[in-house]
Formats: structure tokens, C-alpha cells, sequence
């Protein structure tokens, strides 16, 4: 008798377990409050013998990575993003609709609660709308060019925006910041070269971007490049935009945004006569070592260091 009471306690004792263990499944969301702003995360758990998840960043991108490691005992949860360099441990509470644990990436530690989603089914996707959404129809035309840098044999492939009346236009040409970047600047969901073309354009100025060389459809080796010779990428820009026939040649620009300022900086030092105004967004404004000292202590600061 005593023996079979000792089965069942641990018969019980294991359905208990399997039970704590199963009421992770499904679907959970928190936010990740990071220094000057809260991240939302979403995160998806199911168990078919063993446990598989996944966990997404809707508001910067639709991505979905897997969670490795995935571990549940009793009440507590843990799982590992190593892509990421990610780690949550966590424990089941309040009604089994609360995970309040511990998120940690790289030094950086926080306390995440994640709440249940109610009403989800298994494999649903969780998505933030873009305020900033550029879509056609447009009401100004736009057409596909290519030109060439033929100092370092380079042909860079971009999207001419220009208003449908007839007429000269001022003209500006949109130069990236640093990283290989094509033509609409897209970073995690959101295009902002092509924002800035579409209200640019729509208020009657031309607008050219281009895909860094090595990007997208343009020629040469981005990684063997320098800044000086993306700066010759955007003499060609501004060579091909005065052969262009509606653009007003006393009225072309440049728009370069951070690398991309300090490359206008360079064109407009050197007097390029086709560079008739200057247009710096988040530019260096200080000396490149002081700024990349500062900078990277800004970056270690936010990981914790």
C-alpha cells in the first residue's frame, strides 16, 4: 500500500510538472525598456515534446528568430537567443498570465515582464503599421537610372523622383550614412531616403538616390571602399543630375546624412561647382577622433559598461 501511494505521489508530481511546464505555451509580450526607450517584444512558445520559440521585435522588424535552449521547471522558464547574445530567465506568475524574469543581452541586464495574449492562435504574426509608409500610386513620376563613376570604373543604379509639369527644378542628391545601404535607406521595416523623396519631389524638387556601390543593383566593392571614394560616387551623382533636362544647374544640391554629411562637407571644401547647397542630416560637427571616441563610450554605456 505504501509503495503505491509513493507511485501515485510521484505520478502526480510529474502531470504537475508537465502541466507548469505546458502553461508557457502560446503567446506573450512585455516591453524592454532600454536606455531612452521601450522596445515592445513578442515572443511565441509551443511544446511538441520539446520546446520551440521564437522572438520578435513588431516595431523594428517583422522577423521572427528562434529561441535556443528553451527550458521550463515547475513554474520557471528560461531560453536563449545566441544570435543575439540574449538570455531570459523567468517565473511563472500571478494566474499563470504573467513571466516576470530577468533579460539580459551582452552587459546589459533589465527586469522584463511578459503578459499573456489572449485570444491568439498558434503561429499568429504581431506587426506595428508604419506611419511612414511611401506606396504607389505617386503623383510625380519616378524612373530607374544608372551613371557611372569612371574614375574607379563604377556604375551605381538609383530612382530619379521628378514633378510631372514641365519646367527646371532644383535637384538634390540623397548620399547614405555609413554601412552598405541601398537606395531607400531601409533599416529594419522603415525606408527614409524614400520619405524624404517623396516630400521632397512632391514639392517640386528633383530627388536622385542610389544604392551604394556593391549594393543592390550597383556595381564595385562597398567593403573596399573608403569615405573618399563614395565621394566620387556622389560626383557622379551630381555630373549625371546636370545632364538631366529639367534640373535647374544653379540650384543642385546635396542631402547626406550622417557619413553622407561628412562626404557633403568634402564635396563643398573642395568647391565642386556643382554643389550649390548643403543639407546635413545628423552630420559629424566635431573632429572624426573625438567623435568616434565619444561615440563608442556612448555604445559601451548602453550595453551596461
Amino acid at each position: 500500500m505504501m509503495r503505491k501511494k509513493c507511485i501515485q505521489f510521484v505520478f502526480l508530481f510529474f502531470i504537475t510538472g508537465i502541466c507548469y511546464g505546458q502553461s508557457f505555451q502560446g503567446n506573450w509580450s512585455g516591453l524592454l525598456a532600454v536606455p531612452s526607450a521601450e522596445i515592445p517584444l513578442v515572443l511565441e512558445f509551443q511544446y511538441n515534446g520539446q520546446w520551440e520559440g521564437t522572438l520578435q521585435s513588431p516595431k523594428q522588424s517583422s522577423q521572427k528568430f528562434p529561441l535556443s535552449n528553451i527550458k521550463s521547471s515547475g513554474d520557471s522558464l528560461f531560453f536563449t537567443l545566441p544570435k543575439l547574445g540574449i538570455r531570459f530567465a523567468g517565473q511563472l506568475m500571478e494566474n499563470r498570465s504573467i513571466i516576470h524574469g530577468e533579460f539580459q543581452q551582452g552587459n546589459f541586464k533589465t527586469i522584463l515582464i511578459l503578459n499573456r495574449i489572449a485570444g491568439n492562435a498558434e503561429g499568429s504574426s504581431i506587426s506595428y503599421q508604419r506611419s511612414q509608409r511611401i506606396s504607389p500610386p505617386y503623383s510625380y513620376d519616378t524612373i530607374d537610372v544608372q551613371f557611372t563613376n569612371k574614375l574607379d570604373d563604377v556604375t551605381l543604379a538609383g530612382t530619379l523622383s521628378k514633378p510631372r509639369e514641365p519646367g527646371k527644378f532644383p535637384a538634390v542628391i540623397l548620399i547614405s550614412g555609413s554601412g552598405p545601404q541601398d537606395r531607400n535607406e531601409l533599416i529594419m521595416g522603415h525606408e527614409p531616403f524614400k520619405v524624404i523623396a517623396d516630400y521632397f519631389t512632391k514639392n517640386g524638387i528633383i530627388v536622385l538616390r542610389y544604392d551604394d556601390r556593391g549594393v543592390g543593383k550597383s556595381t564595385g566593392s562597398f567593403s573596399e571602399g573608403t569615405t573618399a571614394d563614395f565621394g566620387k560616387d556622389a560626383l557622379a551623382a551630381l555630373n549625371f543630375l546636370k545632364g538631366e533636362a529639367q534640373v535647374d544647374p544653379a540650384k543642385i544640391g546635396v542631402l547626406g546624412h550622417s557619413e553622407g554629411g561628412l562626404i557633403g562637407y568634402i564635396l563643398a571644401g573642395q568647391k565642386v561647382p556643382s554643389v550649390n547647397f548643403l543639407l546635413s542630416l545628423a552630420g559629424p560637427s566635431i573632429k572624426m577622433d573625438s567623435l568616434i571616441v565619444l561615440q563608442n563610450a556612448a555604445v559601451m554605456k548602453s550595453m551596461g559598461k
